[in-house]
């Protein structure tokens, strides 16, 4: 009896774990193409900033690139009526658990608006909605990275061309126009 109950609490937990996974079929490198934007890794070896953060600015890129995917693939499927994964509590939940440091909390809370932003957004258009490049939660969403983008080139003048253009890049495909 103790060991059927040490299997079905092994099966449960197990159960409960893969709820915590993300299921994406699509790999960074094909979300990239789809949303035009020329992939660019931020390098933590050529970064001048302070080690904190590099190593934040690197795990908040990663994440993001999984909203990336989350976006492309999620747009790509509703355009083809296909059912996708919905892997944005799973993504928000990673950021939610990255530690910012001081000087990047408002870049970090700015981002994580426009990624649950985008997907209440993305929701929409499971349920129906039509794109609307116009519409203010779009251009919302586009105005907050602009913002992110642009703080970012703030804080870092002196990065050298690859880590502003890893800026740009990660920020570009993830934003709905």
């Amino acid at each position: 009896m103790k060991a059927l109950m040490i299997a079905l609490f092994c099966l449960l937990s197990a159960a409960a774990y893969a709820g915590d996974e993300l299921r994406q079929d699509m790999d960074l490198a094909e979300a990239y193409r789809l949303t035009n934007v020329k992939q660019q890794t931020f390098d933590l070896a050529s970064a001048d900033m302070i080690e904190a953060e590099k190593r934040y600015l690197a795990d908040m890129f990663k994440v993001t690139d999984l909203a990336v995917i989350e976006r492309v693939e999620t747009q790509e499927a509703l355009r083809r009526r296909d059912k996708t994964a919905d892997n944005y509590s799973i993504i928000l939940s990673k950021f939610d658990a990255l530690s910012p440091p001081d000087k990047l909390r408002t870049v970090h809370q700015q981002l994580r608006n426009a990624i649950a932003l985008e997907r209440d957004y993305i929701d929409g258009l499971r349920r129906g909605l039509r794109f609307d490049a116009q519409s203010d939660p779009v251009q919302t969403v586009h105005r907050t990275l602009l913002w992110v983008y642009a703080e970012l080139q703030r804080l870092y003048p002196d990065e050298d061309a690859r880590i502003r253009e890893a800026f740009y890049a990660h920020l570009c495909a993830l934003d709905f126009i």
